[in-house]
């Protein structure tokens, strides 16, 4: 949805406002997605906007904000597998590495977890390397989700360059659909921005 009929949309029926505000993420239109959730409960959120915040609080470096939704999001029967590993990553930002394993094993629980996805949780629990990841993805869109969350591990480590360079990889496979793509643009953006600032 285009974010013209997305604003009209939302602007006849409120129950489209979760379509605006996933649109305005993927413009990078941060000030209309974060008015859009300082407005509202964690427990008022749908899942998938549950999601949204925690990935949008993960892309733009707001690990307390994003370690706080997830405590609601594990609750949800409807959550996703990407949503705990990318929330869980807060916690380690945040140098709490036990709360992560924990909310990651409650999170996953009941959650049919795909091949491809005990790969990503493999590598975020550092159980295989980088190379091991990229080896086991099967296609691009593997690839895209790889590099997200080896450019997540790479902030963890301090290696900013390897970070903007992951991001990059991902904005330049052009998997459009998935967010791990929309929040690398927002990165890649932002941190061209900054570099240009110094």
């Amino acid at each position: 949805m285009s974010n013209f009929s997305a604003k009209k949309a939302a602007s006849l029926n409120a129950d489209f406002k979760t379509g605006l505000v996933e649109s305005e993420f993927w413009l990078g239109n941060n000030k209309a997605v974060t008015e859009y959730f300082s407005a509202k409960e964690a427990s008022s959120l749908n899942t998938d906007d549950l999601y949204l915040a925690i990935l949008f609080n993960v892309v733009n470096f707001n690990w307390q904000p994003a370690a706080d939704l997830m405590q609601e999001y594990v609750t949800r029967s409807d959550r996703s597998f990407y949503g705990v590993l990318y929330g869980a990553h807060a916690f380690k930002m945040l140098n709490k590495i036990d709360i992560a394993q924990q909310i990651t094993q409650t999170g996953l629980e009941s959650l049919n977890i795909k091949p491809w996805q005990q790969q990503m949780l493999n590598f975020a629990n550092e159980e295989i390397t980088s190379d091991e990841l990229i080896a086991a993805s099967e296609n691009s869109c593997n690839l895209s989700e790889a590099y997200f969350i080896q450019g997540l591990s790479d902030v963890k480590a301090e290696k900013m360059t390897d970070f903007q360079q992951k991001m990059q990889a991902v904005v330049s496979l052009n998997i459009y659909p998935f967010y791990e793509y929309a929040g690398a643009k927002q990165i890649v953006k932002r941190l061209k921005r900054d570099t240009a600032k110094n």
